[in-house]
């Protein structure tokens, strides 16, 4: 079995400091909309992950294999959002990074059963506040 390293998609050009307002704000929404689709995807893998039966991590290591993989795109897409941010704060522009997936933001352990529980259940008790 080999594994296939994906090469991880870059937004950002190699002269950042160049650009202007409006094309930093475009590549930051670019980020955060990859950043929340991915996301999004973690969330589907998550809620099709049987957690209360004692061999799931064995019978489904793809879903795990993809949870990390996503993870890893996802560190590197915050990466990105953090050197777009500095761009920002140092040509003195105002903005605010918004996220509209609830795992954007957050660095998962795809190792941790307890983390994943959790975050599934936080997820859960959020959309359900949202809904009442």
């Amino acid at each position: 079995m080999t594994t296939k390293k994906s090469k991880l998609e870059s937004f950002l050009p190699k002269k950042i400091d160049t650009l202007s307002k409006n094309d930093i704000e475009e590549i930051a929404i670019k980020i955060i909309a990859s950043l929340d689709f991915k996301s999004k995807k973690q969330m589907q893998i998550l809620n099709s992950i049987p957690f209360n039966t004692n061999t799931f991590r064995r019978d489904l290591k793809d879903k795990f294999v993809s949870l990390e993989s996503l993870e890893n795109q996802k560190q590197h897409l915050r990466n990105e959002l953090f050197v777009v941010d500095q761009e920002i704060i140092s040509k003195n522009y105002n903005s605010k990074f918004r996220f509209k997936h609830f795992l954007s933001d957050k660095q998962i352990d795809v190792n941790s059963n307890r983390q994943l529980k959790e975050l599934i259940r936080e997820y859960k008790k959020l959309k359900n506040q949202a809904s009442s």
